[in-house]
């Protein structure tokens, strides 16, 4: 989720919805992890929410979190994936780190090229 008023918005009415499923349908349905994205740290908006997210969300979020890069808007134009368009930017390494979150693998032990 962006870093974003309206975004924060949106996911509480997502939990929302997740919430009535459970007591429906689904009680099993228990598990969702919050990914921060285009977050840019020139803006102190973006830090201020990012910082309420982990403090509200604080065991459902991610470690990762994936900054605006401008290879991740040119690779998508281009219809490759970011690893494939530039595997050295920092949007190609942060989707790998994540990819190395959700696999179980220590990140900071972790060789990201």
């Amino acid at each position: 989720m962006q870093a974003q008023t309206f975004a924060v918005a949106g996911l509480k009415q997502l939990l929302n919805i997740i919430q009535t499923i459970q007591i429906r349908i689904n009680p099993e349905l228990n598990k969702w992890t919050v990914l921060p994205t285009m977050i840019d740290f020139r803006r102190n908006e973006d830090k201020i929410i990012l910082q309420q997210i982990r403090e509200q969300y604080n065991g459902n979020i991610f470690n990762s979190m994936i900054r605006v890069n401008s290879k991740l808007i040119e690779a998508t134009r281009v219809g490759q994936a970011v690893n494939l368009y530039d595997k050295y930017c920092k949007g190609a390494k942060e989707y790998e780190m994540l990819a190395r979150e959700l696999m179980g693998v220590d990140v900071d032990k972790a060789a990201v090229l």
